[in-house]
């Protein structure tokens, strides 16, 4: 074979070694890569194509042959990047119809229901019957939790009435809300002794007090939106969470800085109508059986003695 000189825009001996291994003259050499050349839409300048030339003919012959079996009316734009080798190709989506575009909302708004029942289902409590029941909830509440759980805690039960006069009457330093859980540093008083508390340990704490005053009342209303008698509700549920705490910060000495967080609650409440009493039904006596031998012990000891004349 002609060795071929190595000047600039002349391709190298190995690749031509691999393009042109059939031609036994320079000339058919030539004339073996312009007609392939020519079927791959490549254009050249010069007597012999340059080694830039052969490379964009194999990148159009490779994309070919990638294309090979692929409806490429879908295509809207594709290429290779400087960095990947690997081809990019972007298929054009199908238009929706209306009908597919219906059914896609639809399961959307399920499945928003089905999160938002999820969240109401790990947020707290659910009433039995929400039909006889009102709710009332508030969520980061710049108030001690420890304080909002004591309150809520001791009104759990209550007639909501007998639960209004009492947070009233807290505020006003006439009883005391009884502390049984975060007792430390609590002081104790006389008026502990009229809820029981241990130690009498009690305090008022008044932020926390009309926070729930005000959720009671805001479930009462409610309640009557929905038809219930508020003379019959009573607080079936009272519940305070600790919420994420809110950062601030103190200067203390040699130039440090301490943690200075405040810790919020979230509160929730249900109101619960209570059912009317029902007398309990007479039930009838079943008589125990008895074996012979038993019946037989039972004479003995009903008898159990001489014959009176």
């Amino acid at each position: 074979m002609k060795k071929l000189p190595r000047r600039r825009g002349n391709c190298h001996r190995p690749r031509m070694y691999g393009l042109l291994k059939a031609a036994s003259s320079a000339e058919e050499e030539e004339e073996i890569l312009r007609e392939r050349l020519r079927d791959a839409d490549v254009s050249f300048s010069g007597a012999f194509p340059s080694s830039r030339d052969i490379s964009v003919a194999k990148r159009k012959h490779e994309k070919a042959k990638e294309l090979e079996g692929i409806d490429t009316s879908l295509i809207i734009s594709g290429g290779r990047s400087r960095r990947n080798t690997a081809p990019r190709v972007t298929y054009r989506e199908d238009r929706l119809s209306e009908e597919d575009k219906d059914a896609i909302e639809d399961e959307d708004e399920d499945d928003d229901e089905d999160a938002s029942d999820r969240e109401a289902v790990e947020s707290g409590q659910e009433p039995e019957d929400a039909q006889r029941a009102a709710k009332a909830r508030g969520s980061h509440l710049r108030v001690h939790f420890k304080h909002c759980r004591e309150v809520s805690h001791a009104i759990k039960g209550m007639p909501l009435n007998k639960a209004k006069s009492f947070l009233q009457a807290v505020t006003e330093y006439k009883q005391a809300v009884p502390f049984t859980k975060f007792t430390g540093g609590c002081g104790r008083h006389a008026q502990g002794k009229l809820r029981g508390a241990a130690g009498d340990k009690c305090k008022w704490p008044q932020k926390a007090t009309k926070i729930i005053l005000d959720l009671l009342k805001n479930a009462e209303a409610n309640a009557e939106v929905k038809g219930l008698d508020t003379d019959l509700l009573y607080v079936s549920h009272a519940q305070a969470n600790a919420a994420i705490k809110q950062r601030r910060r103190t200067y203390r000495a040699h130039g440090r800085i301490g943690p200075y967080m405040s810790n919020p609650a979230h509160i929730e409440l249900i109101l619960t109508e209570k059912r009317a009493n029902v007398a309990k039904a007479v039930e009838e006596v079943k008589t125990a059986k008895v074996s012979r031998k038993r019946q037989a012990q039972l004479r003995l000891k009903s008898g159990g003695g001489v014959e009176a004349n």
